[in-house]
């Protein structure tokens, strides 16, 4: 197996060598992320389908889990802001906050889900709740601010968005 591909599916890949294949290609050089699901490629239908979001970046790890209910970061995770990760399709996506963990911890989540394909027990896990939009007006442009003002005018409330 390699894992220069952007995600695995444990119904269809053998993922035996799955863990070793991650370690090697972690360089460092920026967030790489990865999905591993217990979804076939050829049945888009499972609804009860398990999902691992992983992420590396030399020794710094990024895990969340999304099942049936909801989406589930590690206890104790770090990372106050979404991190953005590089799938090795060349698209990105976002990790989410608290779910920084070292890559070792990572690793060792992935060996377990790759084994049981269940929610891995060698972290603690908690509902992942949205931290609420802040939004920053030094980085808005003129533009954006005329554009924003008439949607006020209009009877845009921005304190009802979220």
């Amino acid at each position: 197996m390699t894992a220069e591909r952007s995600g695995f599916s444990l119904a269809d890949d053998d993922c035996s060598t799955l863990v070793a294949d991650l370690r090697a290609i972690n360089d460092g050089e920026f967030v790489r992320g990865w999905t591993i699901t217990t979804r076939s490629r050829f049945d888009t239908g499972q609804d009860d389908s398990k999902s691992l979001e992983l992420g590396l970046c030399g020794e710094d790890g990024y895990v969340y889990w999304t099942g049936g209910n909801g989406v589930w970061i590690p206890e104790g995770g770090g990372a106050d802001d979404w991190v953005e990760s590089w799938w090795w399709s060349g698209h990105n996506t976002f990790l989410p906050p608290g779910s920084k963990v070292s890559a070792e911890v990572a690793l060792a989540v992935v060996a377990e889900f790759v084994e049981t394909r269940e929610l891995p027990t060698c972290v603690r896990w908690v509902e992942f709740v949205e931290p609420p939009y802040v939004f920053d007006e030094s980085n808005e442009t003129a533009e954006s601010l005329a554009n924003r003002r008439l949607l006020i005018e209009m009877g845009w409330d921005p304190s009802e968005s979220g």
